[in-house]
């Protein structure tokens, strides 16, 4: 389990969202617009276009970060730093639904080929739908050594968040000063509770701190780990996973 919401739960939000907004819509557009009114035509659509727009970006961008559905099924959407999103990355991602859509639902299929679960208005707006719905109280949030000098150890990541490096003062995870291309204070790595998600980030390390595939994390661009996933600093040996016990 490494958090990301799996296909089937999105698509069951999904038809509970539709559901909605056909209530909704009918109701406005219908009961009490049409049959009082009698609008019809490019208005009508445009009214359905407004509420569609409403419903995603405001409920996504709110205090839930999810749509109805999504929250009632214990999803949330976040940003590449574990956060909430915002009403501007919501409205993104909702422009990005509409290509998703319009490429003949090419665009939520690509959900089945990515190892984090992202469709294209995901890729577009840097977002990931996870799954919170799991008793957080008892976990155990921890970072595995699986190579390295501490090959085997483990370490709890507590509020703060664990610092790695050679400073045997600051640091949670120390390295010998002897040990090449490792820095002082090289990445830290901490927990969001909200979206159950690890965030590393690199503190301007000489030699970089990478993601299992290789990729580098900038500094000042932290990456989200999943449980289970793994990360890296200066050299593959030195690999690390990141692990939400209960």
């Amino acid at each position: 389990m490494k958090g990301y919401a799996d296909i089937g739960i999105r698509f069951l939000a999904m038809i509970i969202d539709r559901i909605i907004l056909f209530v909704v819509e009918y109701l406005l557009t219908y009961l009490l617009i049409v049959r009082t009114i009698g609008v019809l035509g490019p208005i009508w659509y445009l009214i359905l276009i407004l509420i569609n727009l409403a419903y995603y970006v405001g409920f996504e961008g709110g205090p839930w970060h999810a749509t109805i559905g999504k929250h009632i099924l214990g999803l949330t959407i976040v940003d590449e730093y574990g956060r909430g999103i915002n009403y501007s990355t919501s409205m993104l991602r909702y422009l990005g639904k509409i290509l998703s859509a319009i490429t003949l639902g090419i665009g939520y299929l690509l959900a089945f080929f990515s190892d984090k679960k992202q469709t294209l208005h995901d890729m577009l707006a840097h977002t990931y739908v996870v799954n919170t719905s799991e008793a957080r109280d008892s976990a155990k949030q921890q970072i595995i050594c699986l190579g390295g000098v501490n090959a085997g150890k483990t370490y709890p990541v507590g509020s703060g968040g664990v610092l790695i490096g050679r400073d045997s003062q600051t640091c949670g995870i120390v390295f010998p000063s002897s040990e090449a291309g490792i820095s002082r204070s090289h990445c830290l790595v901490t927990y969001n509770p909200s979206s159950r998600m690890f965030v590393v980030n690199d503190r301007n390390s000489t030699c970089g701190t990478f993601k299992e595939n290789g990729r580098r994390i900038t500094p000042g661009s932290p990456a989200v780990l999943g449980s289970g996933e793994r990360f890296y600093i200066a050299s593959a040996k030195n690999m690390f996973e990141v692990r939400n016990f209960k």
